[in-house]
């Protein structure tokens, strides 16, 4: 039943290779983008002068004027008289004129001038955001998702698991089969009181083992890979144990035929081929960055260890119930 059950499990999660874990899409749009642009215009203003000068000049005329004199000179023999008159007259003429000089001058006055010019982008982008439903059975089954169980959970998948690329493979597994069937029972709970109070129940045991594996990834978070497998395995092993280990246990020790020891040895080699397997697989994705690898290696070694800490556990408990 167990080989059943695991190659079931391993068939479903491996059935969805496209699968991304993304539950929604978020749309952001880009809101208008408004520019504010200041120009300076430059403005020529031409100034033409003009200034006229105008100058003259007066004519001077001078005379010079030489004084005749008479000079009388006697002698006893004779008298005679001597006389010279000379006039020297003098023109100085200057000529009158007018000179206009223009002077043109340009200036230039720069007036500030603000344009504001508003642009609207009008391309809206489109971006893809990973939205992860709440955990829907537990959310019902305590009441809120602000129940401390709930948060718990929650918080070892997104801030742990999440945050490592082996894990992040297995979530995309892990969702693709949870949310195939919880939202029906998770609807179921809210309206069955007796049924959610009998989940909580069931449910807390789970939440104990998941809170030790949180304490795990803590530990060697120094290496989120590796604590991502270590977590891993201490869940699915004592989820094994608890889950399908005691019941089986408990039912193997009613039926004998159950008992057969070929049996047990020939499931739990198979189991742990299995395992090793998947690490070795494990491994090869994580080097080679292989989605489909990763997805496949981390269900079959999450799977094989559960089996295996199951066939385990009941093996044990049998043994122990014939004995009393």
């Amino acid at each position: 039943m167990a080989i059943v059950l695991f190659t079931a499990m391993v068939a479903l999660a491996t059935s969805y290779p496209q699968a991304t874990g993304i539950i929604g899409v978020a749309t952001i749009t880009t809101p208008p983008l408004t520019t504010s642009t200041t120009f300076a215009t430059t403005v020529p203003t031409s100034t033409t002068t003009t200034s006229s000068t105008t100058s003259t000049s007066f004519s001077t005329t001078a005379t010079s004027t030489s004084t005749s004199t008479t000079s009388t000179y006697t002698s006893w023999s004779y008298t005679s008289t001597y006389s010279t008159t000379s006039t020297e007259t003098s023109t100085y003429t200057s000529y009158t004129g007018t000179a206009t000089s223009v002077d043109t001058s340009t200036s230039t006055v720069v007036t500030p001038t603000t344009q504001i010019s508003t642009s609207t982008n009008t391309q809206a982008s489109t971006t893809t955001v990973a939205v992860f439903p709440g955990c829907l059975i537990a959310t019902a089954t305590f009441g809120s998702e602000l129940a401390p169980e709930v948060q718990l959970l929650r918080g070892f998948r997104d801030n742990a698991i999440l945050k490592t690329v082996a894990g992040s493979g297995f979530m995309v597994a892990f969702n693709a089969w949870y949310y195939s069937f919880s939202p029906t029972v998770a609807g179921y709970l809210l309206t069955h009181p007796v049924e959610r109070t009998i989940m909580k129940g069931v449910l807390y045991p789970l939440v104990g083992i998941l809170k030790l594996s949180s304490l795990t990834f803590s530990a060697t978070s120094a290496f989120p890979e590796l604590a991502a497998l270590l977590s891993g395995l201490v869940a699915s092993s004592l989820i094994g144990a608890f889950y399908l280990g005691l019941p089986l246990g408990l039912v193997r020790a009613k039926i004998r035929r159950l008992q057969g020891s070929k049996a047990q040895v020939l499931l739990e080699r198979s189991l742990v081929a299995a395992l090793l397997f998947g690490l070795a697989a494990l491994v090869a994705g994580e080097i080679f960055a292989t989605p489909a690898v990763l997805i496949m290696s981390t269900v079959t070694v999450v799977l094989s260890m559960l089996f295996l800490s199951a066939a385990f556990t009941s093996a044990r408990i049998s043994r122990r119930l014939q004995t009393l």
